[in-house]
């Protein structure tokens, strides 16, 4: 048997003091899984002895520092320049909607009626990214303001 098999077989025995035959066997000849199932069973053991309530404080500490994220890695930041292409590519298709296809469809079997629903939809979408440029980059928004209202007061 491959040893991935083996070694989920043995993680999911419930007593670890009786093995089966085959897995003996394999264990037998394959030091590797030997070794891994010995640390496991070790590790198994220890924790077996210690009351679960007063776990010592460096266990605690080393599994929190393992899945808490680093400072480093938040928050992600998208570059200016990511936000205005994608602003512009937005705005542009915005004009270029009354020359496709489904539009002069839609023109076609609605009426003229469909350009003011169209407008309002479009630029409440426009508006929503405004929203949520401007709330992102909150902190570089401030400083545009206070650049602006200095220059302005000269």
């Amino acid at each position: 048997m491959k040893c991935k098999k083996i070694m989920n077989e043995f993680l999911e025995l419930d007593n670890y003091k009786v093995l089966p035959l085959k897995m003996k066997v394999h264990f037998l000849f394959c030091g590797r899984c030997r070794h891994e199932a010995a640390k496991i069973m070790k590790e198994l053991g220890r924790f077996q002895k210690e009351n679960v309530y007063n776990m010592r404080c460096s266990l605690v500490d080393s599994i929190m520092a393992e899945i808490r994220p680093d400072p480093d890695e938040f928050p992600a930041r998208i570059s200016g320049i990511k936000w205005v292409f994608v602003g512009t590519v937005i705005f542009v298709s915005i004009f270029m909607v009354n020359y496709s296809n489904s539009y002069i469809w839609l023109k076609q079997n609605f009426g003229a009626d469909i350009i003011i629903p169209m407008s309002l939809v479009l630029g409440g979408l426009f508006s929503i990214y405004l929203i949520i440029l401007m709330g992102v980059n909150y902190s570089g928004v401030m400083k545009g303001a206070e650049y602006f209202r200095f220059f302005k007061k000269d």
